[in-house]
């Protein structure tokens, strides 16, 4: 599965997509989350995740419109229950 996730971001790259990052995303019991700030916050340990699905990695890719996005969302490697959400980046 690594190795499929390297080559996409290789052709990724390849193909001139511009803006190219990913990450895996550790273990949600080893995460926290913070609700509030200052005095007020909240820190709770993980897991906290309720969802049916839970976000595993992430990549950013500067796509020139939604079409471009879906296109590329396509190519990335499929896992047993995979789903990929493409979202805009807020500027």
């Amino acid at each position: 599965m690594y190795t499929a996730h390297e080559a996409f971001v290789g052709a990724m790259q390849e193909a001139g997509v511009t803006g190219v990052a990913s990450a895996q995303l550790g273990n949600s019991s080893a995460g926290a989350i913070v609700r509030g700030q200052g005095a007020d916050a909240l820190v709770t340990d993980g897991p906290f995740a309720e969802a049916r699905e839970q976000l595993a990695g992430l990549y950013v890719l500067d796509c020139a419109d939604l079409d471009e996005a879906l296109a590329l969302a396509t190519l990335v490697p499929g896992s047993p229950g995979l789903a990929v959400e493409i979202r805009p980046a807020m500027s």
